[in-house]
């Protein structure tokens, strides 16, 4: 087993070098899949510490809900004698925005879109989850508010 292994590493070592048994295309369609694996690697590596991450807050959020205390229907019984008053209502007043949808033309640009609503190109890409260098083509529906 072990002649096995230094055969297979004599043959790694003399390949990799031009000239010695392996031929220079081959060293050059190898660097390229190394480089390919590598990037892969490392954007998979941080994808995952980035799940990981996610993963933990919403871990403490649930610890959090779950510390809460109950409250539960004795508790709010008011105690024989005590004054009754009535409970304070929060008025709370949502404004529902109605989403706005603008369908791409042919020549139009996020700039282009931007000032037709009045907004900015990063608020729009932001709403659209568009990187720096995603494109727009006619037809696409994106939101501007």
């Amino acid at each position: 087993m072990e002649k096995l292994e230094q055969t297979l590493q004599g043959l790694e070592t003399s390949s990799a070098l031009p000239g010695n048994g392996g031929t220079a295309k081959e060293n050059a369609g190898i660097n390229p899949l190394e480089e390919r694996v590598a990037r892969l690697e490392t954007a998979f590596s941080v994808k995952m510490d980035s799940m990981i991450e996610r993963i933990g807050k919403i871990e403490k959020q649930i610890a959090q809900l779950a510390a809460k205390p109950d409250v539960t229907p004795d508790a709010t019984e008011p105690k024989p004698g005590a004054a009754v008053s009535a409970p304070e209502k929060k008025v709370v007043k949502k404004e529902k925005k109605e989403s706005i949808f603008h369908t791409v033309q042919k020549g139009e640009t996020l700039f282009s879109i931007s000032k037709k609503y009045n907004t900015n190109v990063e608020a729009l890409r932001k709403l659209n989850n568009l990187s720096n260098d995603a494109a727009i083509f006619p037809g696409n529906n994106i939101l501007v508010r």
